[in-house]
């Protein structure tokens, strides 16, 4: 038996990706190795996140003014850039948690709702394709 592949990032959750980067550079500046590595704080899990598109998006960010970065050329082995928040990166990271804490709040409410109908209708919604028109599953789906 061989080891299993690395699990990739979905597209929803790529979405997760900069609100996560934003948080880790809140706390210091910080290298893309160091943010990779970190990502997992974020519930990405090990080898999920492709290296090259997390230095895509710092490099959109930067771009963007939500984070500046500059070469470190100080440590052993070959410079590094290094990235810091930006205000402009503070205020991005206020406005995507606002969002996703709502979106959080709508979703326990959805999957509450979900789980009564599971529990007054088992035959109905009880799982996969059980309906002709829930053939996509539940919310995850």
């Amino acid at each position: 038996m061989g080891a299993q592949p690395a699990k990739r990032m979905s597209r929803r959750a790529y979405r997760f990706l900069e609100p996560c980067l934003l948080i880790q550079l809140s706390r210091g500046r910080s290298h893309g190795y160091e943010l990779l590595a970190g990502s997992q704080e974020c519930g990405f899990e090990g080898g999920a996140t492709d290296s090259s598109v997390l230095y895509r998006l710092l490099r959109d960010m930067d771009e963007n003014g939500l984070v500046s970065s500059t070469w470190d050329t100080d440590g052993p082995g070959r410079p590094r850039r290094v990235y810091d928040i930006t205000e402009d990166g503070r205020a991005r990271l206020t406005a995507l948690m606002e969002e996703l804490l709502e979106t959080d709040r709508i979703l326990h409410v959805l999957s509450e709702a979900y789980s009564g109908l599971q529990a007054a209708s088992p035959d109905i919604v009880g799982g996969r394709g059980a309906r002709a028109g829930n053939a996509g599953g539940g919310l995850g789906s």
